[in-house]
């Protein structure tokens, strides 16, 4: 992974507003085959008093590559950060989002709150692209210093027991919501889990934490459903669950100097769990490293892990065939076990759609 800060392939022009407290940025540039895995950062100034900023973002082909293109599109994630801190992260999900200091008006998968003024960036996760494909974007950035009310104030983590009873209990440890790639709110999925009977679930939608702002308030709606801390950290060389921590994760895992252990580590020092997703999916060799979905970390420390997504999804494919991915994932946790790894195999429906 490479951070690109870029310059002579990109236009930026501040623009002048259409009413008066608005200011728009345009950046525009190109991508390639080369730059899949970078990050390409666009800085951008926030003066004082901007309580809300709107940014749109779209990217191009205007060309197959040779041969045509595979079963992948090109892919361009999007994600911003202020001053001091990351604000959210939606992958390719949403082609606009707002970031405001109200949350009513700040989109799923970015975390309200107070605007400071200084040096923002917006990061392009260059997913991928196909040889000889020049992919075009343009990044919209607007201003705002609209009355929004009292800037919402982050809560903290509440740990909550519902049961110390030793029993059996089901729930879902992978799923979710608008914010990042699901198709329904976090009230839409925990409705169905409790419709289904499950005791607990973790949402854990993409590279963010928006949706933790939300879990104390959800929680006393809930008060028969334990609603865990959960992310799925999603890198180009794999993802995992994150549970039980309250602060950014660093997803950026192609850069060449990503250590997983020190992650893992870190992880457990704030008392969380480590659990790589879907682990057998496709990755294929890239450079000098790996690229997919799947868990492409061969250095990883397996003493280190706590869990295993044996079952991601349905057990079955049309309720007769048993899921192939799932089969080669527990083979994989078997050989674990028998090489003295002592790691729990978990399973996580992986829904997008709230049941």
């Amino acid at each position: 992974m490479r951070f690109i800060f870029p310059a002579a392939l990109i236009l930026a022009l501040l623009l002048p507003g259409a009413a008066r407290g608005r200011d728009a940025i345009l950046y525009e540039g190109d991508v390639t085959f080369d730059d899949v895995t970078s990050y390409l950062l666009l800085p951008f100034t926030v003066p004082p008093e901007t309580t809300t900023i709107e940014v749109s973002y779209d990217y191009t082909w205007p060309c197959e590559p040779e041969g045509g293109k595979g079963l992948v599109d090109p892919v361009l994630d999007i994600g911003i950060y202020d001053p001091e801190k990351f604000r959210g992260w939606t992958g390719s999900a949403k082609s606009s989002f707002v970031l405001s200091e109200s949350r009513d008006l700040t989109t799923d998968g970015y975390a309200p709150g107070e605007i400071p003024p200084g040096n923002w960036y917006i990061e392009l996760g260059v997913g991928f692209v196909y040889p000889d494909m020049v992919m075009h974007y343009t990044v919209e950035i607007e201003l705002r210093g609209d009355s929004v009310g009292t800037p919402f104030v982050w809560p903290g983590k509440e740990d909550v027991v519902l049961s110390d009873e030793a029993r059996w209990y089901r729930g879902d440890l992978h799923c979710h919501s608008t914010h990042s790639d699901g198709q329904y709110p976090m009230g839409d999925v925990f409705d169905y889990a409790r419709s289904v009977g499950l005791d607990f679930i973790a949402l854990t939608d993409h590279n963010g934490f928006s949706h933790w702002l939300e879990l104390p308030e959800m929680q006393a709606a809930y008060p028969d459903l334990l609603l865990l801390y959960g992310e799925e950290m999603t890198t180009y060389r794999g993802h995992a669950n994150v549970y039980d921590v309250y602060r950014y994760v660093d997803y950026h895992g192609t850069s060449p100097g990503y250590d997983i252990n020190a992650l893992i580590e870190g992880i457990h020092d704030d008392g969380g769990y480590f659990s790589p997703n879907h682990p057998v999916l496709p990755f294929v060799p890239f450079g000098d490293s790996f690229i997919g979905w799947g868990w492409a970390y061969p250095e990883t420390d397996w003493n280190l892990v706590d869990f295993f997504e044996v079952v991601n999804g349905p057990s079955a494919v049309y309720d007769t065939i048993p899921n192939v991915l799932n089969t080669i994932a527990t083979l994989w946790w078997e050989d674990l076990l028998n090489r003295g790894y002592r790691i729990t195999a978990i399973g996580g429906s992986d829904d997008h759609a709230a049941g």
